[in-house]
């Protein structure tokens, strides 16, 4: 999930700074949810965020969306700094941080290969499509089919 976190911010880093780089490539990154948050998860941060900074809720990820290798679900299990606990700032400023993405995809200035597997069940590859589809040109858009969200660790996928 973390690799998601930082590929919006990648993104928005080069919509809002137009770095002078010679390329990105983004997997997975989240421009929107692959489900719909809890309303008052998205509520209560947008509504109170700016108050309550030690606002926190849960945000479990089901590890079997991970990847089809049970190994990286073990390790993700395992890891020590791993929790399931999200501020309501930082849910929001992702959450609001890939729509304005999308918003701006139009002006998206850097070469970028851009890769979703479709069947990621946390961040949603039918935006990464459309912010493909938005960006023109500019963009090579990559579907992984069946794919689920970090399928470059997938064994089957390094065949």
């Amino acid at each position: 999930m973390v690799t998601a976190w930082v590929e919006i911010k990648v993104l928005n880093f080069c919509l809002r700074r137009k770095p002078d780089v010679v390329g990105v490539i983004a997997t997975g990154p989240w421009l929107k949810l692959a489900f719909n948050p809890p309303a008052l998860q998205g509520d209560i941060g947008k509504n109170h965020q700016p108050h309550c900074t030690k606002l926190y809720s849960e945000f479990s990820v089901d590890t079997s969306a991970l990847s089809h290798d049970q190994k990286v679900a073990d390790a993700y299990n395992t890891d020590p700094l791993v929790h399931s606990k999200i501020s309501a700032k930082l849910f929001v400023g992702m959450y609001e941080s890939g729509l304005w993405a999308l918003d701006h995809a139009d002006e998206f200035s850097v070469p970028l290969l851009l890769m979703h597997g479709t069947a990621d069940r946390i961040t949603s590859s039918e935006a990464g499509a459309e912010f493909a589809k938005r960006a023109g040109k500019i963009v090579t858009w990559r579907p992984w089919t069946a794919s689920i969200m970090k399928f470059i660790m997938n064994p089957k996928r390094r065949k």
